[in-house]
């Protein structure tokens, strides 16, 4: 479930719209601003538990069990496995350390996944039960933009994702899953640790997994 400030305004008009109804035909009078007060605290309530929901009540107690959705926050460590074979050697890339930050509201997923040449960024995204019977699978399609020092070899592209989650289903340990892009290429990818904080940059990622060690 996706919010948005226009599907918020649109709802609050409407319930407006409803009261003002409801007094003009079943109470057979005008409305009136006095009318206004108890519409007014009960709309501020929902707004703010609304608010308080999206941002820390989904991930807490019995109300996560309740929405079943993953709380995916911080910044994972792993790796990428890429079945690419280099076209002079026949031979497949080297594994590469990965870093995939995570940012999310109940309604909001933002993931980023940071390589020593590239980043990548969802531009879709959805969470759902994983068919497996145990956990959730993220799935999503990205954009991968490469520094340019190494455009020459690999171009800004698009891709598809889907990650598995592991451990606990509220609180995942570890995520594995698959990708493939638009340049006939995939590969696997494996996430086995995470800190809290969110990452933005490769470097600063590597440094702070390494003062975990």
């Amino acid at each position: 479930m996706h919010l948005s400030r226009i599907g918020i305004s649109v709802a609050l008009a409407i319930a407006i719209l409803l009261w003002g109804a409801y007094l003009l035909l079943i109470e057979g009078r005008q409305p009136c601003l006095s009318d206004l007060a108890p519409f007014t605290f009960v709309i501020t309530g929902l707004l703010l538990i609304g608010a308080w929901f999206e941002n820390h009540l989904w991930r807490i107690g019995a109300i996560a069990d309740l929405v079943k959705r993953p709380d995916l926050r911080g910044t994972w460590e792993g790796e990428l496995v890429s079945l690419y074979k280099e076209p002079t050697t026949d031979e497949r890339i080297p594994p590469k350390k990965c870093y995939l930050a995570v940012q999310q509201r109940y309604s909001q997923l933002q993931m980023r996944q940071l390589t020593d040449e590239s980043e990548s960024w969802l531009i879709s995204d959805d969470i759902r039960e994983s068919g497996k019977g145990h956990g959730y699978q993220i799935v999503g399609v990205y954009t991968n933009k490469p520094g340019a020092e190494v455009r020459d070899r690999s171009e800004i592209h698009y891709g598809a994702l889907l990650l598995d989650t592991h451990g606990t289903a509220r609180k995942p340990t570890s995520l594995t899953g698959e990708y493939w892009t638009d340049r006939e290429t995939k590969g696997a990818l494996t996430f086995s640790r995470k800190v809290d904080r969110v990452h933005s940059r490769f470097d600063e990622a590597e440094s702070d997994f390494n003062n975990l060690d």
